[in-house]
């Protein structure tokens, strides 16, 4: 996380902390802070500051070269000097800023080395593994363990447990639905004019070399994958379907309750407006999964929508036929707003297109795609210390131990035309879910997952009921997401997630007990007149 992201989601949390004791105290209620399901990511926090105490690697900065057996290697092989000197130049110019890229350059190296030189008997050999024996630090491995022992354990701790804290205050001390219906609505407009600058900026963007590609602020990573104030397509398309969800959440709580006058007022209006244009931009920014989720979503709004036209008719054979009209009406517009996001640039169109052929026919000749292997190489890091895992951020550190060849292949070989020269170390595993529990285990992830598990179990039957929370569905669709790339490594992400599953968790919550009561009253006036 930038430094920029971190002062940002600090000061987005203590805001709404600020926001929250204001409103209780313009009501004139006592703050009582909630300590139960604060517990779970106290014990989280709690779990990654134990295993600073239990590092497996020294920092590479402490680690001195023994020059004398590199010297000694280098008279025997003089021609091996350049590359294990490069490759050594880079892992210590790279071990104070970043001892974790660090240990990864030294790995990829390593993993390099053998395969070339192994059966060689190479004279380096000696000085390489005296460096390795150096880095790494005895301790127990069925303890909680961090790589090293350094800030940026923290620095990935701090804004998982904060964030976890305001979605937990929101949740606890929300209780307005019209305040938390206003929240939504800014979510809402935000997302919808972030859509709407994207677009334009992608319809009129030209490459070029002194071209900063996010509205002239700042570089994005890799041009091709930017859309509007994302440096990554699939990042925008997880965000865009979290305000999709609370758009349409926001607009059939209206029409359900006001039927065809809801048309007439503002809110639906915009709120169906924003889901437009935030559906279209998830084709258009060229993200596939995102596209394909999209689908997902639009398929379950179309059922909804003939689930509901269902109750107009008394008799089976009119209800199915209207069930099957209103779904086929629905699909083919909804799957015309796809289409049309994905055509308004041909050039994104053809290049999703094109990978995508391009994939099937690879799978079809017995190569699946590199994410495949990826997924496989994280797995298997994962097996070896499935409890508590390798600590918060040893993905990249040590994913070269567990790296395959077919994997390590692919990756070459992308990285071969690249624009400017990159070691192929990888970042991030493109699965969520499987790199949290590589890093911090099932202990770990299952701290994060009790209390928004145990909130939407609480509230599972608004899910499938006539009028099911689409704030919700979109969080789910999130959490899927989560099983094909990062998005929760996005702080704008992270953020948004957080902050719809609260405040749609205490909405339903706040529905169902306002219902609770009418029920009590209708049974408290039917004993009265029975009496």
């Amino acid at each position: 996380m930038s430094p920029w992201a971190e002062w940002f989601t600090s000061a987005t949390v203590l805001g709404g902390l600020l926001g929250v004791l204001l409103l209780r105290k313009g009501d004139r209620l006592p703050f009582v802070f909630p300590w139960k399901p604060i517990i779970p990511f106290a014990l989280f926090v709690a779990l990654a500051c134990a295993s600073m105490l239990n590092p497996s690697h020294n920092p590479p900065s402490q680690i001195p070269l023994d020059l004398e057996r590199f010297e000694d290697a280098a008279l025997r092989a003089p021609a091996l000097v350049p590359f294990v000197g490069d490759e050594f130049r880079d892992v210590q110019s790279r071990s104070e800023v970043d001892p974790g890229q660090a240990i990864a350059l030294f790995y990829r190296f390593r993993r390099d080395f053998q395969d070339k030189f192994d059966r060689f008997d190479s004279p380096f050999e000696p000085f390489i593994e005296d460096y390795e024996s150096n880095l790494k630090r005895p301790h127990v491995a069925w303890l909680p363990s961090c790589v090293t022992a350094d800030a940026s354990i923290w620095k990935r701790c701090y804004p998982i447990a904060i964030l976890a804290l305001q979605a937990i205050m929101l949740w606890r001390f929300m209780g307005s639905r019209r305040l938390i219906r206003k929240l939504l609505l800014m979510i809402v407009l935000n997302g919808a004019l972030l859509a709407i600058a994207g677009t334009l900026q992608k319809l009129s963007y030209v490459p070029g070399d002194r071209v900063k590609e996010i509205w002239g602020l700042w570089n994005a990573p890799e041009p091709r994958y930017f859309f509007s104030s994302f440096t990554y397509k699939n990042h925008w398309s997880a965000f865009a379907l979290l305000c999709l969800g609370v758009a349409v959440s926001l607009a059939w709580r209206e029409i359900s309750r006001k039927g065809t006058l809801a048309l007439r007022q503002p809110k639906s209006g915009v709120c169906l407006v924003a889901a437009l244009f935030i559906g279209i931009t998830i084709p258009l920014s060229g993200s596939r999964s995102g596209t394909f989720l999209l689908i997902i979503f639009l398929i379950l709004l179309a059922i909804s929508l003939g689930w509901v036209v269902t109750r107009n008719f008394d008799t089976s054979k009119k209800r199915w036929a209207a069930f099957g009209g209103t779904v086929f009406a629905c699909s083919l517009t909804l799957g015309d707003m796809v289409w049309s996001g994905s055509s308004l640039d041909r050039e994104t169109k053809s290049e999703a297109i094109g990978n995508t052929l391009r994939q099937w026919e690879n799978y079809q000749k017995g190569s699946p795609p590199m994410r495949y292997y990826l997924w496989k190489d994280t797995f298997k890091m994962f097996l070896d210390k499935p409890v508590f895992g390798h600590g918060l951020g040893s993905f990249r550190a040590l994913h070269p131990l567990y790296q395959s060849a077919e994997y390590k292949r692919e990756r070459e070989a992308g990285l071969a035309f690249a624009h400017r020269k990159l070691k192929p170390l990888t970042e991030h595993s493109h699965n969520d879910l499987l790199q949290y529990l590589a890093e911090i285990g099932v202990v770990g992830v299952g701290l994060l997952l009790l209390v928004p598990t145990l909130g939407i179990w609480r509230i599972r039957k608004r899910l499938f009921s006539n009028s099911p929370d689409w704030a919700l569905v979109g969080c789910m669709l999130f959490g899927l997401y989560s099983f094909l790339d990062f998005p929760t490594r996005t702080p704008a992400c992270l953020l948004l997630f957080s902050l719809t599953l609260s405040l749609a968790l205490k909405h339903a919550s706040l529905e169902n007990e306002r219902k609770g009561r009418n029920w009590n009253r209708l049974a408290e006036k039917k004993s009265c007149l029975t009496s």
